[in-house]
């Protein structure tokens, strides 16, 4: 398993021809299958960053993906790829957001017909983890990538005499992924300290500069909201769910300020 994720990433380190490396070093596309929780139920920041990867992929490298994710009756989005639904429930008080219902033998023959040869993990749920020992058992490369920090969900809604129990399950999660991708420095060094050095990258984020920046700044709108031009415009991008931490993000501000919560979203 090894040998084969370095023979991958070693073509994938030809960034500027990637697709012909790959190709020379496997003989035919790079087949990957990626599983999420939520590919485009409800839009949020880590699946617009998979099917990013997915575009990119698909586009840039000549892959072959494809995503096994609960799926809603309608859309958030257009998303990218080849999805397989798996099998789901919603999750009560939260009927937007499905719930996988692990790995089924209908999944696992079509994942075993695809033949990939590297596996995302975008999600520590039970689909993932089921699907990270089929993996593992094949022989199969496994990439987790770490979007959400479940285990400070838990303070939030009360439960966190969890929390233990809770790392203690992503540690084994992570700790069996072949490697590991964090979406910031300080994480990876927690990451580095608990699974070792060589086993974790950083993936970062961006913001796009054509859908955010200074030359889309309209004063009519800032004035609207009682902003005046000098005035600096707090802003806070995100669900309005406690696991947010929207208190911190309003706790600093002055009090004429806070309304930036309301008419900002």
């Amino acid at each position: 398993m090894t040998s084969h994720f370095a023979d991958i990433r070693a073509a994938a380190s030809h960034r500027s021809g990637c697709a012909i490396a790959l190709r020379r070093t496997m003989g035919r596309p790079l087949r990957v299958a990626l599983f999420s929780g939520n590919y485009d139920c409800v839009r949020d920041g880590a699946n617009q960053a998979l099917n990013r990867l997915v575009a990119y992929l698909m586009d840039r490298v000549g892959a072959q993906v494809r995503i096994y994710s609960p799926t809603a009756p309608r859309k958030a989005f257009d998303s990218v790829g080849d999805i397989r639904s798996v099998r789901s429930l919603s999750i009560p008080g939260r009927p937007e957001y499905r719930l996988a219902l692990g790995f089924t033998s209908a999944a696992a023959r079509d994942f075993d017909d695809f033949a990939p040869d590297v596996v995302h993990l975008s999600a520590p749920d039970l689909l993932g983890r089921q699907a990270q020992k089929h993996a593992r058992r094949h022989g199969i490369p496994v990439v987790a990538s770490l979007h959400t920090r479940f285990e400070t969900y838990l303070d939030y809604y009360r439960v966190g005499l969890l929390r233990p129990m809770v790392e203690a399950y992503l540690d084994r999660f992570y700790g069996e992924s072949d490697h590991i991708l964090a979406p910031t420095a300080p994480i990876a060094r927690e990451m580095v300290g608990r699974h070792g050095e060589d086993k974790v990258s950083i993936w970062g984020r961006g913001v796009d500069p054509a859908l955010f920046g200074p030359h889309l700044r309209d004063e009519g709108i800032r004035s609207a909201h009682g902003y005046m031009p000098e005035e600096v415009v707090p802003l806070f991008f995100g669900r309005l769910v406690l696991e947010k931490g929207l208190g911190i993000f309003a706790r600093p501000l002055p009090g004429s300020a806070r309304r930036a919560i309301r008419c900002g979203l």
